[in-house]
């Protein structure tokens, strides 16, 4: 993960998006899957690898999450060091930055704002996220984002938050979500994909729930939020606890590799990015691992 959040190509850390004050709030999530226990942080000041503080909310404190003034004072207070906003900030990211304060000037000083066309998405960075599984069996799970551009000062959303933009349990299995933010959050994706998985389970009618494969959960939870929430495209990254991987996406592009899984050689590497055309834009992209 910070090798991810150094990476100015993705939106953690070293690359992210810039609040509409033009300032960087970082989010990220930490999960132990054999004890459930997880530390996250939201709106934290400029640091390069954000999820190093939510591992030490996890393990240094009796809390989960740390938000705004509070969660950079203890990084601080942590030793972590506190970097000019200039360090993180890419020539990408700014004008992006740029781009979108101009539109949106432009819209509320000439332009009926509901009629106005918004500038074309960038070519695009990712909210980073892993999961895993160790030679005890133990599962664990990370994301980290700098969040949407030009979003309200003080937006959270779902990358730090538990059931939604990660969750991790060695009897379910381990998910990072990525996507549009408030979407995922609404649908609390990865407790969906999760209570896909399990197997064994009555729900609350005593019906039992048949387990599904990651790729199979991924797959039928994306449509469905996409769905639901009229476009909300996500993507997602997820193990069962026997090592099968799961990944799948609705937006156009998601960056992904994994290594290592039930059906490959422990040190075989396989990754990808782009979708294939399908008729329907909604249409989960399975990858088949």
């Amino acid at each position: 993960m910070n090798c991810l959040e150094a990476n100015p190509a993705f939106n953690a850390g070293r690359g992210a998006s810039l609040n509409k004050a033009g300032e960087v709030e970082l989010d990220a999530v930490i999960v132990d899957g054999r004890t459930l226990a997880a530390g996250a942080v939201a709106g934290l000041g400029p640091v390069l690898h954000p999820v190093s503080v939510a591992r030490k909310v996890m393990e240094q404190t009796e809390h989960v999450l740390l938000v705004g003034p509070g969660a950079t004072a203890f990084a601080v207070e942590m030793g972590v060091p506190i970097l000019d906003p200039s360090v993180l900030v890419t020539p990408e990211a700014r004008a992006e930055w740029d781009s979108i304060a101009a539109f949106n000037q432009t819209v509320s000083t000439f332009y009926n704002t509901e009629r106005a066309v918004p500038p074309p998405p960038p070519p695009g960075h990712d909210t980073v996220g892993a999961v895993a599984l160790d030679a005890h069996g133990d599962l664990a799970a990370a994301t980290s984002t700098g969040g949407i551009t030009f979003k309200r000062v003080g937006r959270v959303g779902d990358s730090p938050l538990l059931g939604a933009g990660a969750l991790a349990d060695n009897e379910r299995g381990a998910i990072s979500t990525t996507g549009h933010g408030e979407s995922i959050l609404k649908y609390t994706l990865a407790s969906r994909v999760l209570g896909r998985m399990e197997s064994g389970r009555s729900d609350a009618r005593g019906v039992l729930a048949l387990r599904s494969s990651p790729t199979g959960a991924v797959a039928v939870e994306l449509e469905a939020m996409y769905a639901r929430l009229d476009g909300g495209s996500g993507g997602a990254v997820c193990l069962d606890p026997s090592g099968d991987v799961g990944i799948g996406f609705t937006s156009s592009r998601m960056a992904w590799a994994a290594r290592g899984g039930l059906r490959r050689a422990r040190d075989a590497v396989v990754s990808g990015i782009d979708r294939t055309e399908r008729t329907n834009p909604g249409l989960c992209e399975v990858v088949l691992l």
